[in-house]
């Protein structure tokens, strides 16, 4: 069912190849400058942030939950001896549930690493959660804890995310965020998520007085615009939306917050059609084509300089759950403080599947959370197995990859 459903999503989207916008030299300088005169190595930059932010949001690319650039989590993994430095005791992720916290406080903290508890964590949110890079990542927090000093903080990962119920969703017709408020209350429960977010942040960051890196996908991390649509769509669930959680943050602790957009694909929403598209216009791809290899990889701020008015012209969705409105005027600056490339987008590797993450032992709980209609079968009639349902892992896999290959250079 999986391989179905990704063959007809890839299918739509390879009809649609993005197009590169065309860029003159002389209208890309400024941006150029920008880049070569201020930006910064992206740990570096990150990091420094902290100096004056006691909130900083990580902007990631998150689709159908599984599909992420590796480069995107390794990142996460190698920031995090460099912001413990800075005083930096949490990592909030979405790949773990809340209510699991008392468990993942005790794997970071616990004498040896404990690499089946991990995988078990990351099963209770998504039966196909199962990636090795946020096995790496609760394993380097682990290891920062171990070489603590006794009178130190310890470093916590967060998890963020309610108990989604995903065997629901199916019962939506496409890919489209519930319209129906009863599917939705199924698969979400009575909330939203941003606001759940917001209300853990508040209490385990804020009245704590830590500092926080906020590793989320884009949508919970636009920081200074709320989208119209986004209201008129709950709304019609029966929930009143006050903005995304940077959004809603910001608007509790000002400058103390901020939020970093890492280079992604983004999705152009037209009449409820996705295709993928570069993102901004196509502004920071037409920039790594220009710049040699030593600025390929940077981060910037946009608050300021040539990136500040940047305007975004269309009704692009950076997530499933969350699409931009550009209304009378929407800018970079009103979505993020800084923007990090880590390369080009063709290079971008998926993270990769643990190893018979699906097991005798827990095969039933996966097929009866899958999200997929008739999780029985594969999808070609044959009975499904553990073996088969760890293949499906490899199949998010190839589907992104397919994806990625869409902005390759003939």
């Amino acid at each position: 069912m999986a391989y179905i459903l990704f063959t007809g999503m890839f299918r739509g989207c390879q009809n649609n190849k993005p197009e590169l916008p065309k860029m003159s030299a002389e209208k890309l300088e400024p941006y150029k400058q920008d880049l070569v005169q201020n930006g910064k190595e992206p740990a570096a930059y990150i990091s420094g942030l902290f100096d004056d932010h006691d909130a900083v949001f990580l902007g990631n690319m998150l689709f159908l939950e599984a599909l992420q650039p590796k480069q995107q989590v390794d990142l996460v993994v190698k920031l995090v001896p460099e912001i413990y430095k800075k005083g930096v005791t949490v990592v909030g992720i979405l790949n773990l549930l809340a209510k699991d916290q008392k468990k993942i406080d005790a794997v970071v903290t616990a004498a040896d690493f404990d690499e089946k508890q991990v995988k078990q964590l990351l099963f209770n949110r998504f039966v196909l959660g199962g990636y090795e890079e946020y096995v790496n990542l609760l394993r380097v927090v682990w290891s920062v804890n171990k070489k603590r000093s006794a009178h130190e903080r310890p470093m916590r990962i967060l998890g963020l995310s309610p108990e989604i119920h995903f065997e629901h969703m199916h019962e939506e017709k496409g890919l489209k965020d519930p319209q129906d408020s009863v599917v939705y209350k199924k698969i979400y429960g009575d909330l939203i998520i941003d606001d759940f977010m917001l209300d853990i942040i508040k209490k385990q960051v804020i009245e704590t007085k830590t500092k926080a890196l906020l590793f989320l996908p884009q949508a919970y991390c636009i920081i200074r615009a709320k989208s119209p649509a986004m209201v008129t769509r709950y709304k019609k669930l029966g929930f009143d939306y006050s903005g995304s959680t940077a959004y809603q943050l910001q608007k509790l602790i000002g400058d103390r917050c901020a939020s970093v957009f890492l280079h992604s694909p983004w999705w152009l929403n037209n009449d409820g059609r996705l295709s993928i598209e570069y993102p901004v216009d196509g502004i920071f791809d037409n920039l790594l084509r220009a710049v040699s290899s030593e600025y390929k990889q940077k981060g910037i701020g946009v608050t300021a300089g040539a990136f500040a008015d940047v305007q975004i012209k269309k009704p692009y969705w950076l997530s499933r759950h969350f699409f931009l409105d550009p209304g009378d005027g929407l800018y970079l600056k009103d979505l993020c403080d800084g923007y990090v490339l880590l390369g080009p987008l063709s290079l971008y590797q998926d993270v990769t599947p643990i190893p018979n993450f699906i097991t005798e032992a827990n095969f039933q709980e996966a097929v009866d959370k899958s999200p997929w209609p008739n999780p029985e079968s594969d999808g070609k009639g044959e009975k499904l197995t553990p073996e088969k349902m760890n293949q499906f892992l490899n199949v998010y896999s190839e589907f992104f990859n397919n994806l990625i290959g869409l902005f390759r250079v003939e």
